[in-house]
């Protein structure tokens, strides 16, 4: 109301620029309101660069963008948070909560904290920034394990002792369905379905390479939807972001990444659709028989009322 701005257009020029933050998208309520609490899809490597921030007291690049004694404030215990029964993975929100920041259990260490693990946690006597976007129900499990190897790992190095042979770095992959590539029969055509709550009416499906199929959602009012999906193996799409929960929406501000693969399971088709810089995740099950086609689909890692839904519906053309 006193600057006439929303809030992430207030933050542009005196926070967002000066930190090179130029991929980004702030969800907004029905009332165009940026969220003030929510919503800030960002990569992974701006989580660590706003970790960075904090840990050099709101200076950047040699200029002070955020006063060093609020960042002080900020990242220190303003409020006793133990003995609360509201989060149940163990002991990790009870060490005092401030701006925004919870206080961690090694000393000193503070974090911000998003849902499902998505974190940046600041230690500065280790001179460490730690960075994540995950999709897991245990977020204090896997706090723990920071506490356990990483941060006793930040210790004095000789890079003298460091060989070639020495493996830093290890590569992980998000599991992709298991099947077969093909079923008994073709699944290609196009299906019409019956009324339902999403407003999907029709859905194609195609197999555009060997390995690969092409599928391309139609809703209610001409809008339309195409995802690639790899069989063993990962296809990148981008999308217009979606609607994560019923109190506020993304619409079309920003597009979403994502990747999606298949299988087959005893002539169930198995599709997994992840996006890549959040925790949401999409899994579907077709099952057909004869000119039928019936699909289970369920969001994972998100905010939504409702996670699971059922489309069934009839094949209208081979």
């Amino acid at each position: 109301k006193v600057t006439g701005e929303k809030l992430v257009d207030y933050l542009k020029p005196r926070f967002l620029e000066p930190l090179g933050i130029t991929e980004y998208a702030w969800d907004e309520s029905p009332q165009g309101n940026s969220l003030g609490g929510i919503g800030f899809n960002v990569t992974i490597e701006t989580i660590a660069k706003l970790g960075v921030f904090l840990k050099q007291q709101g200076a950047w690049q040699g200029k002070q963008l955020l006063n060093a004694v609020w960042v002080k404030k900020m990242t220190s215990k303003r409020i006793n948070s133990a003995g609360g029964d509201v989060y149940d993975d163990g002991d990790n929100w009870g060490y005092g909560y401030g701006y925004q920041i919870w206080q961690c259990i090694p000393e000193g260490v503070y974090r911000g904290d998003g849902a499902y693990g998505q974190l940046v946690i600041v230690a500065p006597k280790e001179n460490l920034v730690i960075a994540t976007l995950t999709g897991t129900d245990d977020m204090g499990g896997l706090m723990d394990e920071m506490w356990k190897y990483l941060l006793p790992a930040c210790l004095p190095v000789d890079n003298a002792k460091i060989t070639s042979d020495v493996s830093l770095k290890e590569e992980f992959q998000v599991l992709y369905p298991q099947g077969e590539k093909k079923s008994s029969f073709s699944i290609r055509g196009v299906y019409a379905f019956d009324k339902n709550e999403e407003n999907v009416e029709k859905l194609q499906i195609e197999e555009e390479t060997e390995g690969v199929l092409k599928i391309t959602c139609f809703f209610t009012g001409g809008k339309s939807r195409t995802l690639l999906y790899g069989h063993e193996h990962w296809c990148e799409n981008r999308i217009a972001s979606v609607k994560y929960a019923s109190y506020y929406t993304c619409g079309d501000i920003c597009t979403a990444n994502t990747a999606g693969a298949y299988a087959w399971k005893n002539d169930q088709l198995c599709l997994k659709l992840c996006y890549l810089n959040g925790p949401l995740g999409v899994t579907a099950e077709f099952s057909l028989e004869e000119n039928s086609i019936k699909i289970q689909a369920n969001k994972h890692r998100s905010m939504a009322p409702k996670i699971s839904y059922e489309f069934t519906g009839v094949r209208c053309e081979a």
